[in-house]
């Protein structure tokens, strides 16, 4: 499911920004902080695409600025390992195209979850948020809130992810243990005996994931 058409003014801003930085100096200007070159282009990044959807996985949306969010920390990385502008462009496209399959499944796995089994209890998620605050905020929650506006999120919204990576991992950890459990004995003696929950009238249960040209 290749996105090259979602990444590619963000390969252009950096084709730009690399040139200009090779051009030669201009005269003397008064001393202005400048920008990092991840800094514009996440900036611009974001401007042009923060609420624009990239795909959908079982009727939730994949926003370009959720994937923006998880290339951001690898941009300069990836520069410096790649010898020109195309590497570079095509190890953000490939990377780009790993994050949103992995968003999607995970985003599949969540639903699953909770259209079979409901929601992670409440009190897993504040015992999370409280060890966060607690850990690495010294326990002031004012300025763990204002880290989270830093990075563009509310309480609400992060307590959101909180839940969602609980939710992920327990499922996860349930797909190792009965990976782990079950042999094929186990599996056939199983059968054996339950044959009456494999025998039911025919049905078909629908996912999708769209990606957004």
């Amino acid at each position: 499911m290749k996105i090259s058409t979602l990444f590619f003014l963000l390969s252009v801003f950096w084709v730009n920004l690399g040139a200009a930085e090779n051009s030669p100096a201009a005269a003397p200007t008064p001393p202005v902080k400048e920008k990092s070159l991840e800094e514009i282009a996440a900036q611009r990044w974001t401007e042009m695409n923060t609420e624009r959807i990239a795909a959908s996985a079982d009727g939730k949306p994949v926003t370009l600025s959720e994937i923006r969010q998880q290339i951001t920390p690898f941009l300069k990385e990836i520069r410096t390992k790649t010898g020109n502008d195309n590497d570079f462009n095509k190890a953000i496209d490939d990377l780009a195209d790993e994050i949103l399959n992995q968003i999607a499944d995970r985003q599949l796995v969540i639903a699953d979850f909770r259209n079979n089994m409901g929601k992670i209890p409440a009190s897993y998620v504040d015992a999370d948020i409280e060890d966060t605050v607690r850990r690495d905020f010294g326990g002031d929650r004012n300025r763990f809130v204002a880290a989270l506006r830093t990075q563009g999120l509310t309480p609400l919204s992060y307590r959101k992810q909180i839940e969602d990576r609980i939710t992920f991992e327990y499922m996860i950890g349930q797909i190792r243990r009965s990976a782990i459990n079950v042999g094929p004995g186990s599996i056939l003696e199983y059968f054996n005996k339950h044959q009456a929950e494999f025998t039911h009238k025919e049905v078909i249960n629908f996912r999708q994931i769209t990606i957004n040209q």
